[in-house]
């Protein structure tokens, strides 16, 4: 699909992320702010139905969870059983807020080898 003249690719595939959501209230409020501190190159080097994807699997992870506990959640998505796929395994977390909990996870997955290809942290 070819961008219009001097758009952004990164605002070129929220804006399909945007409008896959709509009909869901919830995922339309989210779109514009799920993905608001991730790199622009990020954004624009992934699929739109993988940034709708991971962004609704975060929200069925947290859809049942009680005040004061945490929610923790890794698997592979893929195409064919989740309808969208990242390459690799997603660590998805959802709790209340807990300082430095990102940069705690992220340096225990690289003390044990395992290369983050991206952070996405949503602050709601």
């Amino acid at each position: 699909m070819a961008l219009p003249r001097g758009e952004d690719p990164a605002a070129s595939v929220m804006r399909e992320v945007e409008q896959m959501a709509t009909g869901s209230p919830i995922l339309e409020e989210l779109a514009p702010i799920y993905y608001r501190h991730v790199p622009d190159d990020d954004i624009a080097s992934r699929r739109p139905e993988d940034l709708l994807g991971a962004m609704v699997s975060h929200v069925e992870l947290a859809s049942d969870r009680p005040i004061g506990t945490a929610r923790v959640r890794v698997h592979t998505p893929t195409d064919d059983t989740d309808g969208w796929s990242c390459g690799g395994p997603v660590v998805e977390i959802v709790t209340d807020d807990m300082p430095f909990l990102v940069d705690s996870v992220a340096a225990e997955l690289t003390r044990l080898g395992r290369a983050l290809r991206l952070v996405i942290h949503p602050v709601l």
